[in-house]
């Protein structure tokens, strides 16, 4: 039908814009206080349930903090700086028609799902950053042990640098060593040349030696 249901707000018409349902689930007003107060807000579950401006705006003060950075300032000249960041926080949590007017005039029901919006997307967050944490850890060890590895080979390749510096300045020495060798090594072939022929005239030297004193005999 064209009715509109009674008791819902045209979102059309001037006014708070309604939320949307969302996947999140809406948690009692006690673990909501609980909760803000283990993040280092303060709010009671009376202030929830008769919330005002001047009990809700401290705690979306300190939301912001805990989502944006801990040394976030609060003044009266970045009043407009935190309005914007807290819409887009509450925005990033998936919760639709968050605005002024929640902050100004807060509603209970409104309130609470906001919250419980805001606390379910912070345990999401909590999970990532502990897992972002666990990731960064083992890129640094991994980023370590590339350092490591790195510094390791660049030793090598100085030693072997070096070895070969050393192999480059030795080598006149090494081939006036070889040619050294070579020569000594001829000059041996030939003394053992010698050396046979000195035995060959040895040998026949005695057989005339001896063939004359038989003729004498």
């Amino acid at each position: 039908t064209d009715a509109k249901t009674p008791g819902r707000t045209d979102p059309k018409s001037p006014g708070r814009t309604p939320g949307k349902q969302q996947p999140y689930s809406l948690k009692p007003s006690a673990d909501i206080c609980s909760k803000i107060c283990e993040l280092g807000g303060q709010l009671t579950v009376e202030q929830l349930k008769n919330p005002t401006y001047d009990c809700m705006h401290p705690v979306y003060q300190h939301i912001v903090k805990v989502f944006r950075e801990p040394s976030y300032v609060f003044c009266d000249a970045n009043e407009l700086y935190f309005v914007r960041d807290l819409i887009e926080i509450v925005a990033g949590t998936g919760y639709q028609g968050f605005g002024i007017k929640d902050l100004v005039e807060p509603d209970y029901r409104r309130t609470k799902r906001i919250l419980s919006a805001l606390l379910t997307f912070n345990d999401f967050r909590e999970a990532r950053i502990k897992s972002y944490e666990q990731a960064l850890c083992t890129l640094v060890q991994h980023k370590d042990m590339k350092t490591a590895l790195k510094l390791e080979v660049q030793g090598l390749k100085e030693d072997i640098a070096a070895r070969q510096l050393m192999v480059r300045e030795n080598e006149a020495e090494v081939q006036s060593t070889r040619q050294d060798c070579d020569q000594l090594l001829q000059q041996l072939r030939q003394a053992k040349q010698e050396k046979g022929q000195l035995e060959a005239t040895k040998v026949e030297l005695q057989a005339r030696l001896n063939a004359a004193q038989d003729q004498n005999a």
